[in-house]
Formats: structure tokens, sequence, C-alpha cells
């Protein structure tokens, strides 16, 4: 082959190999399935398990808040969680609407934290102003203020659920929760892209290619 076409031949290839392994580093894989296109609220409003928290959320007020851009982590419990508070519990909670925010800000955590995330911290701020302790019983699983989570990384476009098998009821007397500081929380967690094996690869096959275009080069000018 004459020297030139071959020089070609190889920086070409050389491009399209570094240009497919950058395409490669580039993407990003979303553990634990795939991010929706929907909100946390239109997620809890497509599951009958949450129709009761969804009601709660609409007395609250929050449904547009927990709309918004977020991202917010959800501890969401389920119809069962809340038909097992004390008699009465929830249609008070239902008709004081100070209390009710209350209650539901203590389930959502400002930022994006998926079950690896919790499951590494101790406690984890809240939007009602109280943190929620986490702990990892001897026996496997993730409890937040006591509720178990059931089910994982439920991902929104604005945010997180993780399922809870009980209510949790705020420690009373301290903080004293509004639904404004929700709406402009910004993130306090962001991935942050790792190495990956497919980009020192690319960087592998560029020098090489490159080396051999050089010794081609030189080659061609001694002869």
């Amino acid at each position: 082959m004459d020297s030139k076409k071959l020089i070609t031949v190889l920086l070409l290839c050389s491009l399209c190999v570094s240009v497919a392994y950058g395409q490669t580093m580039t993407k990003t894989v979303t553990a634990g399935g795939t991010t929706s296109n929907q909100t946390i609220v239109q997620i809890a409003q497509a599951n009958p398990n949450f129709s009761t928290l969804v009601t709660a959320l609409q007395a609250a007020g929050l449904v547009e808040t927990l709309s918004g851009a977020g991202p917010y982590t959800v501890f969401a419990p389920t119809n069962a969680a809340f038909d097992a508070l004390p008699p009465g519990t929830l249609n008070s909670l239902l008709a004081n609407r100070t209390a009710l925010i209350s209650v539901l800000t203590y389930h959502v955590s400002p930022g994006n934290y998926l079950a690896t995330d919790v499951a590494s911290m101790s406690s984890l701020p809240t939007v009602q102003g109280q943190p929620l302790a986490v702990t990892v019983p001897p026996g496997g699983g993730v409890r937040v203020d006591g509720a178990n989570i059931i089910q994982t990384d439920i991902r929104a476009s604005n945010g997180v659920i993780h399922v809870i098998d009980a209510v949790m009821i705020p420690p009373t007397g301290t903080a004293t929760p509004t639904a404004t500081p929700i709406a402009t929380l910004t993130a306090t967690r962001t991935a942050t892209p790792s190495p990956t094996r497919a980009g020192f690869d690319a960087v592998l096959v560029s020098v090489c290619a490159l080396a051999g275009l050089a010794l081609l080069i030189g080659v061609r000018r001694r002869f």
C-alpha cells in the first residue's frame, strides 16, 4: 500500500476509535433502573398504594411544590402505613393543615439520596427541619426514624422515592415547619462522573495509533 494511503487509514482509524470510546465514556448508566419522566407526585398518583399519601399532599397544598424541579428524596408511606396510625390520627392531621405539613415535610429530604447513600448515613436532613435517624439493623434492611424501607430507588424526574411501612411523626416542640422553603431548595448531592475503563482505553488506542503514524513518517523520510 502507498505510504500516504497507509498514513491516512491509520489516522482515520485513530479518530474513529477515539470518538467511539469517547461516546462510551460519556454514557451514564442509571443504577437501579431508568429515571422516569414523571414527577414524584405523578408517580404517587399513578400508584393506588399511595392514594392516602396523595390525599394528604393535596390537603396540605404540597402537590405543586413536590412537582417542582427539586431534587427531593421522599420516604413515602403506603396506605397500610397510614391505616396503622392510632384511630383518629389521620383525620386529625387532615383537619390541621399546619400539623399535616409538619408530618409530610418530615418525610422529604432536600437532595437526591439513593438507597446506597441513605444506608451509609447516620441521619438525613428534612424539609421539616428535624433530621431523620438512619439505622441498619443486624438482620439487614434500612430504617429511617424506625420505619422500614421496603422499596428503594423509584426514580422520578425531580428526585427519588423510597417506600416505607410506617408514617413518621416528628418530635414535638422544636421545629416550626412551613411549606415555603421546600420550593427554593437546591440539590445537596450531585453525581460526580468517575473515569471509566473505556476512557483509558481510548487514550491508549489513540497514543498507539499516533506513535505508529510518527514511525511511518520517520521511515518514509529516511527512504
